[in-house]
């Protein structure tokens, strides 16, 4: 919420999400790239929003949402 707020920076969320003591890293790092590449492509900078969605359409779990969401929102990217 921070990040989406102006109060952190994208790359700090990513880095926290990955880290090796987080637990749920797969999960956090699924839903920061997908979201964060969402709101990038809603803020019209596809430049930002492909790499983060292509990182959540590839590494996200086979059952996760956030897969078949960043795949349609990919397919969207100018």
């Amino acid at each position: 919420v921070a990040a989406l707020l102006g109060q952190q920076s994208v790359q700090s969320v990513l880095t926290d999400a990955g880290s090796s003591g987080n637990p749920d890293r797969q999960d956090n790092l699924c839903d920061a790239n997908f979201y964060f590449g969402d709101k990038a492509l809603a803020e019209s900078d596809p430049a930002t929003a492909r790499p983060l969605l292509q990182s959540a359409a590839a590494n996200c779990p086979a059952d996760a949402i956030e897969v078949t969401l960043a795949k349609y929102e990919l397919a969207r990217v100018p």
